[in-house]
């Protein structure tokens, strides 16, 4: 599956302010926020969960000053 991260980086898609301190609460306030705002569809949650959880064990996604840019791997 070929995703386009210009496709998700609009105002819509990002979050300010989260108060959630493990990642994988953090992760899943992004999921529940995607799909609220229509860009992701809910089938499919947990398996996507899974797998983001899964690609952080092998390095965080974050890139400093709070910000992280998650990916499924």
């Amino acid at each position: 599956m070929d995703i386009d991260i210009l496709d998700y980086l609009d105002k819509d898609s990002i979050i300010v302010g989260l108060k959630q301190k493990s990642k994988k609460k953090i992760l899943s306030a992004i999921l529940e926020h995607l799909i609220a705002k229509k860009k992701i569809g809910k089938d499919g949650e947990k398996e996507i969960l899974k797998n983001l959880l899964q690609r952080e064990e092998m390095g965080s996604t974050a890139i400093g000053g709070y910000i992280a840019l998650p990916t499924q791997g």
